[in-house]
């Protein structure tokens, strides 16, 4: 089989700088080198500078997205803690898998994919059960909404605040401190710039003094700290994957060197262009522009196109760009289409129009 770069604008995961990738050839060295230990800290450093964060346990785990929301779960939650989550998608209602599968009491905030949760619902239903934690998905990739999740950490209890920053982390706005958030989940392969295989999180001191002892050796974030941490005592845990953490650091670097501002920016301005063109075609979004991620657009399939997987296969193999379909109740109805880290730019959405012009020709 030849080997194939794809222009790669579906939900995740996106493609990379060439400095990220040389990043990831040039240090071939152990996850115990020096080297990899000094990319950990400053990993931890530039992670919480794209959250406006103080927080000082912020490492990457070893793992895509959900590896990184398996082990919040499995160090924060007992068996019959009550927990809250607000569901609006897929990976809302990942979330709740995972906290059954650790037999927390789960209570939901629902609302219809494609529409964002109620912000002061959402405050009103943790002021009224007290539940241990609050989840909610920050941009909810299933179907690009942004939920707004400003004032939930300052609802005036004991409940740790968690959020999946997953597709939102260098994408749009988020101030981990300011907003009372306890705990954020993310991951290196969408707006962050890398390849996917590393899950940053980052613990405030609140949900620090709140762990548990982990049900899972592998997730145990207590023993990963001493590992991946500057303040731990550098004990061995696992095979960190060297090449990644290399690529991660090079990804958060140019963050940090472009300026999180102007990144911000980069994926607002792509993302309204898309828009534009795409409504000056005819088509009906699925998220209200209000609560729509620049970073993530979805549009309806529409009597333009009859079949979205005979539509992205077309897309794929004459134009070597790739998009992604529906979850879920949109399956076989929707189109998401991807502006993330380094493809957030409007020579690449001028690219794509290109093509899928012609493949709607």
């Amino acid at each position: 089989m030849k080997p194939t770069s794809r222009l790669l604008l579906g939900p995740g995961p996106t493609n990379v700088s060439d400095a990220v990738k040389d990043s990831a050839k040039r240090y071939e060295i152990g996850h115990l080198d020096p080297i990899l230990l000094e990319m950990l800290d400053e990993i931890s450093e530039n992670f919480r500078y794209v959250l406006n964060a103080s927080a000082q346990f912020s490492l990457p785990i070893s793992g895509t997205g959900s590896a990184g929301m398996e082990a919040l779960i499995t160090n924060l939650v007992n068996r019959r803690d009550r927990v809250l989550v607000g569901v609006n998608g897929a990976f809302g209602l990942r979330a709740v898998e995972m906290f059954k599968r650790r037999e927390a009491e789960v209570d939901i905030v629902e609302a219809s994919w494609g529409t964002a949760i109620d912000q002061e619902r959402f405050i009103s239903e943790i002021e009224k059960r007290s539940p241990k934690i609050a989840w909610i998905v920050h941009a909810e990739t299933s179907t690009g909404v942004r939920n707004d999740i400003d004032r939930i950490g300052h609802s005036g209890n004991d409940t740790i605040f968690i959020v999946d920053c997953v597709t939102s982390a260098g994408g749009i706005e988020i101030k981990m401190d300011e907003w009372g958030i306890d705990a954020i989940v993310s991951a290196s392969q969408k707006c962050l710039g890398s390849y996917p295989g590393l899950s940053p999180i980052a613990i405030s001191s609140k949900g620090i003094e709140s762990l548990v002892d982990s049900k899972s050796w592998y997730l145990d974030l207590k023993q990963i700290a001493d590992y991946a941490l500057r303040s731990g005592s550098r004990k061995y845990h696992h095979t960190a994957p060297t090449s990644l953490i290399a690529a991660l650091y090079e990804a958060l670097g140019e963050i940090k060197s472009i300026g999180l501002e102007k990144v911000l920016t980069q994926h607002e301005q792509a993302g309204r262009f898309l828009w534009h063109e795409l409504r000056n075609m005819g088509f009906e979004f699925v998220v209200d522009e209000k609560n729509r991620l620049p970073q993530l657009t979805t549009i309806y399939c529409g009597e333009r196109i009859n079949d979205d997987v005979e539509f992205r296969h077309k897309l794929l193999d004459e134009f070597n760009i790739e998009i992604g379909g529906g979850l879920g109740i949109f399956q076989g109805k929707i189109l998401r289409i991807g502006l993330m880290g380094h493809n957030a730019n409007i020579e690449t959405v001028d690219r794509f129009l290109e093509c899928f012009r012609k493949c709607l020709d």
